[in-house]
């Protein structure tokens, strides 16, 4: 992802968090996002939390497309509802292609999203680890269905791996009906 950001930047002669604001977080209406860190942004984030609960620094990443962007629950909803339907910024072609397993990845990822089979049906998603924080979300496009996890504690992967399993099986159980 590191350099996707900086061949996106070479193309569009652009810093990579201007554009991506411009071209994806502003046509979706996500105005809670950004990999800017503006205080217009930080005034939304939670404080994140190390492995002793003890509030730390927020680090910032040069890496900004694999480690740097900031957003709100509101605006992952946003997000994963233009992963299901049409929306301004891709075609479904794109988004087809976006969730589609490559054998580049063997098979576990397509362009962007991590692709596997488990609790007996298809997820497709994508989770984030960074000091302080653990996310994901994972959708089944089958069904319409998903799941955002957010936290804001450096062991909320506990938190996150067990709340995506309840999920896991109530949703398992929502399609036998």
């Amino acid at each position: 992802y590191t350099i996707l950001q900086l061949i996106m930047e070479e193309v569009t002669g652009r810093p990579f968090a201007d554009y991506m604001d411009d071209n994806v977080f502003k046509p979706l209406g996500m105005k809670n996002t950004s990999f800017n860190l503006k205080a217009r942004i930080l005034k939304h984030s939670a404080t994140p939390y190390d492995e002793n609960g003890e509030a730390m620094y927020l680090v910032r990443f040069a890496a900004q497309a694999a480690a740097g962007l900031h957003t709100t629950l509101d605006d992952l909803i946003i997000f994963t509802e233009a992963s299901f339907d049409k929306n301004p910024v891709l075609k479904n072609e794109s988004l087809n292609t976006l969730i589609a397993p490559t054998t580049l990845a063997n098979n576990d990822y397509g362009l962007g999203y991590m692709v596997m089979d488990r609790f007996g049906f298809r997820l497709v998603g994508h989770a984030g680890s960074n000091d302080g924080w653990q996310a994901g979300m994972m959708f089944n496009f089958e069904s319409g269905s998903g799941i955002i996890l957010l936290t804001n504690g450096s062991n909320g992967k506990r938190i996150a791996f067990g709340a995506l399993q309840k999920w896991a099986k109530w949703h398992k159980s929502s399609l036998r009906k």
